[in-house]
């Protein structure tokens, strides 16, 4: 975000500059608006990763990234066991495809995998339902590796409380 908030600013410098005048001489405002508006645009990149259904590249796209509200590493208690999972938070419209996907989850568990620039991250297996948008990845995780997923899911959030 803040990449392409400088984008747009240094467009509207740059674009200043151009030809397209009004009758004062002064470059127009539409004309300013109108390619700051494209240069974002051109800008704007689509999430690397993506929720497929089963364990092949090729399974149906679910959804983007670019619904991943957040991402955590967290540390959840099982008996005497603490385990590291990643937590998820989808946006409504990443929410809305999940609940689609896993209605029928618990009669019959499907695998969603997950990759990240044609690399699989992980491969969970739905056995729930998940109406709300909020999911929980579990495994063989360390604190290192549940934060690396975190970051891969949802890179917008690394360095956001510095």
């Amino acid at each position: 975000m803040k990449k392409i908030i400088a984008a747009l600013i240094f467009s509207a410098v740059v674009l200043s500059g151009c030809s397209d005048t009004s009758s004062s001489g002064n470059p127009s405002s539409e004309k300013i608006a109108s390619d700051t508006t494209a240069a974002a645009e051109d800008m704007k990149e689509e999430s690397p990763v993506e929720f497929r259904l089963g364990n092949s590249p090729d399974g149906e796209l679910l959804l983007t990234g670019d619904h991943i509200a957040e991402a955590e590493p967290c540390i959840t208690q099982d008996g005497s066991e603490k385990k590291f999972v990643v937590r998820i938070k989808l946006d409504e419209k990443g929410s809305e495809v999940m609940a689609e996907a896993t209605k029928n989850a618990q009669e019959e568990p499907i695998t969603i995998s997950i990759w990240c620039n044609g690399e699989k991250l992980c491969s969970p297996i739905a056995n729930t339902y998940l109406p709300d948008g909020s999911l929980t990845i579990s495994g063989n995780y360390t604190v290192e590796t549940a934060n690396e997923l975190a970051q891969k899911l949802c890179p917008s959030q690394e360095g956001e409380d510095e």
